[in-house]
């Protein structure tokens, strides 16, 4: 392995992650669908888990719950139903 391919990889590991870069960066991220995290739980403000597909099965609720909740690890994990891509 050379270094520039290292440090690729490092970048890859570090930045691929967040929503705003993998969309923004296909090639790059190797991100070819946008896709919910099916294993992704995220814990809301009451102590309840949920997991992405409660963000938008609730019409009347889903903006609300997109606005309150998509950002850091659940926007990143939660890229379709967040509508980051």
């Amino acid at each position: 392995m050379t270094k520039n391919s290292a440090t690729s990889e490092i970048r890859i590991a570090n930045y691929c992650g967040k929503a705003e870069v993998k969309t923004a960066c296909v090639q790059s991220c190797d991100f070819c669908a946008c896709v919910d995290d099916d294993a992704f739980e995220f814990e809301l403000e009451n102590g309840d888990t949920q997991d992405c597909a409660w963000l938008t099965t609730n019409f009347s609720k889903k903006e609300i719950r997109i606005a309150k909740y998509c950002e850091g690890d659940v926007v990143d994990a939660c890229t379709a139903s967040c509508g980051a891509c």
